[in-house]
C-alpha cells in the first residue's frame, strides 16, 4: 500500500512539470541597475577577484512577478498550498551566450495531503538557455491541481550541471 501511495505522489509531483515556463531577460553589458533588493530576495556576494564561472547575483522568489520590469514584485520564501504560482528569477553573470541554465525545485521535507513524507525529490527542473554573459533568468512553478504539499523545499540554480546558488523555501 506503501508503494502504491509513493507512486501515486510522485505521480502528482510529476503534474508540476506540465505547467512550468521559463523567461529570460538579457540585462547585457550596459551597466543597467539591478533590481532593488527587497525582502525575499538574496544577494550573493561577489566571489573573489579572478574567480571564473557563473555567478547569481540576485536572487528573487514571490508569488508575483512583472513582466514589463522583469522582477518578482511579491517577494516571499513563504508561501500557502493554494499559491498558484512560484516566480524565480535570478541575475546571473558570467555566463556564456548559449550556455544552458537550470532551475530545479526540489521537495527537501514535505508531507502530502495523505500524510506521506517526501524528502529530497526532484519536484521539477526546467532549463533555458542564457542569451548574455549577463542575464536574468526567469522560472515559474505552477502548483499541482491539489496544491503545494506542505513543508520544506529548495530551488537550485544550476549551470553544467553545477549548483551554482539555492535557496530555501517553505510551504505552510
Amino acid at each position: 500500500m506503501r508503494k502504491i501511495r509513493v507512486i501515486a505522489v510522485s505521480f502528482a509531483l510529476m503534474l508540476v512539470i506540465a505547467s512550468c515556463s521559463v523567461q529570460t531577460r538579457d540585462t547585457g553589458d550596459s551597466g543597467a541597475a539591478r533590481p532593488p533588493v527587497r525582502s525575499g530576495t538574496t544577494v550573493v556576494p561577489s566571489g573573489e577577484a579572478g574567480e571564473a564561472g557563473p555567478k547569481v547575483v540576485v536572487l528573487q522568489v514571490g508569488d508575483e512577478y512583472d513582466e514589463q520590469s522583469s522582477e518578482v514584485t511579491s517577494q516571499t520564501n513563504t508561501f500557502s498550498p493554494q499559491t498558484p504560482v512560484m516566480h524565480i528569477s535570478a541575475g546571473i553573470s558570467g555566463l556564456v551566450t548559449g550556455q544552458m541554465v537550470q532551475c530545479t525545485l526540489r521537495a527537501v521535507d514535505v508531507t502530502d495531503a495523505e500524510g506521506t513524507i517526501i524528502r529530497d525529490v526532484e519536484v521539477v527542473s526546467v532549463e533555458t538557455e542564457a542569451p548574455a554573459e549577463e542575464s536574468t533568468m526567469h522560472f515559474e512553478f505552477s502548483a499541482p491541481e491539489a496544491g503545494w504539499p506542505v513543508g520544506a523545499y529548495a530551488a537550485e540554480i544550476a549551470v553544467a550541471d553545477e549548483v551554482i546558488e539555492a535557496i530555501d523555501i517553505t510551504v505552510e
